[in-house]
């Protein structure tokens, strides 16, 4: 394996594999953090189910998936994100952001959706750097910059119908027959009805 690839059209200029020369301390983290992404999107996919069990009671048991999902995933990005032993600062800072995600009750979407964009402005910043791992962290900024996103999505589109249902007028069910209004009429029907013996 050549140890420079090139970054020009023509060669000219050469930069180093990052492969070759990246760590095994940080190798072994570009893996963990790989995972966490691989749980946040199986949280993704098992909570669409759960929402779709919602029309389709064959899928009943996808709300506890999700939730069982949901949990893996926090507990992998939590346990990247405290690992002293990680020195991957920009890619921790994603996990970091995932975990906000997490945990945002709907009124902070809008500053999760800036985070996500400053991701994205590191990964376009560190494509072009020469150092290895910013090289390799930069896809992966990408990657949980994209889950951000279809989470804010989701969380939108929650949001949004939950606001339609509120706002749809209750039908009332109520045909008046608890009211004192029939009451007094109902006395009134039983007084004429009421016929005295000859």
């Amino acid at each position: 394996m050549a140890d420079t690839f090139p970054t020009t059209l023509n060669g000219v200029s050469q930069t180093p594999n990052a492969a070759l020369d990246l760590s095994v301390a940080d190798a072994a983290a570009f893996a963990e953090f790989d995972r966490c992404m691989a749980l946040t999107r199986a949280a993704i996919a098992a909570e669409a189910c759960a929402d779709a069990a919602n029309q389709d009671p064959a899928l009943a048991g996808c709300d506890q998936a999700a939730a069982d999902a949901w949990a893996m995933a926090d507990e992998a990005l939590w346990r990247f994100h405290s690992d002293r032993s990680v020195t991957l600062w920009d890619v921790k800072y994603a996990a970091w952001v995932l975990l906000l995600m997490l945990e945002d009750d709907g009124d902070g979407l809008d500053t999760l959706t800036q985070r996500a964009q400053s991701l994205r402005y590191r990964a376009q910043r560190f494509a072009r750097s020469p150092l290895p791992v910013e090289l390799l962290s930069a896809p992966r900024m990408v990657v949980a910059a994209d889950l951000v996103d279809e989470i804010i999505a989701a969380a939108q589109e929650d949001l949004t119908a939950r606001e339609a249902l509120r706002a749809t007028p209750a039908v009332s069910t109520d045909l008046g027959l608890s009211s004192s209004r029939v009451d007094v009429q109902c006395e009134e029907i039983e007084d004429g009805l009421n016929v005295s013996p000859v």
